[in-house]
């Protein structure tokens, strides 16, 4: 699997988060089912029930987690596997690291492809491949 790393800046913060990288992955991400484990996050203004959001979702369809997202301003620290019916491997992972950065990992080259078109500080992190 190919990683990338993330890092348009909008000033000295992320210029984008959750919600930006799903908008990419459209269509196959709202049909995706999805685990998260989200350890810190920013709530957007008003929303509510993010913490419970959060803790109960492993394995929710995509719609639901594009829900949960709009109402998130920022994941400070989280991991969300996205799964394909009927694969057994992952079809997309997407990682927030410190707040600092944003890694995608899958075997896609349509989403490689979309990342470095909407993103512009984008760098192959992929480890241990020749």
């Amino acid at each position: 699997m190919t990683t990338v790393r993330i890092t348009d800046l909008d000033g000295v913060s992320l210029a984008f988060d959750l919600r930006e990288l799903l908008d990419v992955l459209g269509d196959n991400g709202v049909k995706a089912t999805w685990r998260c484990q989200v350890s810190d996050f920013v709530p957007a203004s008003g929303a509510r029930h993010l913490p419970t959001a959060y803790e109960a979702a492993t394995n929710i369809v995509g719609a639901i987690l594009y829900q949960i997202a709009a109402q998130t301003l920022q994941i400070i620290d989280g991991r969300f596997v996205a799964m394909r019916e009927g694969e057994a491997e992952p079809w997309v992972i997407l990682t927030a690291v410190d707040s600092t950065w944003w890694e995608v990992t899958t075997n896609d080259p349509a989403v490689l492809k979309a990342i470095a078109g909407r993103f512009r500080a984008v760098v192959d992190v992929t480890r241990g491949t020749a």
